[in-house]
């Protein structure tokens, strides 16, 4: 009996961890989370609950409970720094999305409607808690938690097409926001490694025209530029949509924005007002440098190489 009680005290004990630290944005408490022995617990349990729901509809219900159980573990392990532990978290957090679009397209167009627009609502806010969590990851953690964020994307992605035009349109600003705020982090964490200098993190955010990565040639002259100017602040501007041209959709570009931005020299320099083209390629947003640039306290231009 008290071997029982024990064994019982200590599950709740583990299904109980980190409750308080999701308790944020409706997340349910991450329970007992991918680095622990008694993890299977959690699989097996997840396994009944989407054999018992029997209809289509309530087992993509359940898929999305899910994924927001696995959002908590991923959040969990972000701030652990578990990555291998985050990674097992973001695998059933993809396989849970996949399985909720797919049983939402075996219903009745109504019914199909409403689900879709659940996990288009699920996925935005899942998107705009990963931003959070992103800001405050450290490096080894933030490349992880990208992929997380590409995953949700492409969850949004697949039941956003499926919405009838009127109900795109609904959604649209929100989008626009979310789209918006990822482009400002991106600008951000660009401008943040250049100042440190740590061009090899900077370049990762850059990409031609023709959808190609920088070549060795185009990084030292961009370094050599930046080093004659050192940066050491700036402020991001508007973002304003910009039309996909036929040769930026070869590449591979699915949308087109333009960023306004603000560069601070050290002294003696001048600020220079410039933009920049960020495209959506691949599941991410890139910065593709060279936008025009105007001087706002000197003539002298900023000589940011065109790609």
């Amino acid at each position: 009996m008290r071997k029982t009680i024990l064994v019982i005290t200590l599950l709740s004990l583990l299904l109980s961890l980190g409750a308080g630290v999701l308790a944020k944005k409706g997340l349910p408490s991450p329970g007992i989370t991918p680095d622990s022995i008694f993890y299977f617990i959690d699989t097996i349990g997840e396994k009944i609950g989407l054999f018992f729901a029997f209809s289509a509809e309530k087992k993509a219900v359940k898929a999305l409970k899910y994924a927001d159980e696995k959002l908590a573990e991923i959040i969990e392990m972000a701030e652990q720094e578990e990555t291998e532990a985050l990674e097992k978290a973001n695998e059933k957090y993809q396989e849970y999305l996949d399985l909720a679009n797919e049983k939402a397209e075996k219903l009745k167009k109504k019914d199909a409607e409403e689900l879709f627009g659940l996990i288009v609502e699920k996925t935005l806010e899942h998107q705009e808690v990963l931003s959070e969590v992103l800001e405050e990851a450290s490096e080894e953690i933030k490349k992880e938690i990208e992929e997380v964020i590409e995953a949700t994307k492409e969850g949004f992605e697949e039941a956003f097409e499926t919405l009838p035009e009127d109900e795109q349109k609904e959604w649209g600003e929100e989008v626009e926001r979310l789209e918006n705020e990822e482009i400002e982090r991106v600008v951000s964490a660009f401008f943040e490694y250049i100042i440190d200098g740590d061009y090899d993190n900077a370049f990762a955010y850059i990409i031609k025209g023709d959808g190609s990565l920088l070549s060795e040639k185009d990084k030292q002259d961009f370094i050599k530029e930046i080093e004659k100017k050192p940066v050491i602040d700036y402020s991001i501007g508007q973002i304003t949509d910009y039309e996909l041209n036929e040769y930026l959709a070869e590449a591979g570009f699915t949308k087109i924005k333009v960023v306004e931005f603000i560069v601070i020299f050290e002294q003696g320099y001048e600020e220079i007002k410039g933009g920049s083209g960020v495209g959506y390629f691949s599941g991410q947003w890139k910065l593709m440098l060279g936008v025009s640039t105007q001087t706002i306290k000197q003539p002298e231009r900023l000589n940011i190489p065109v790609f």
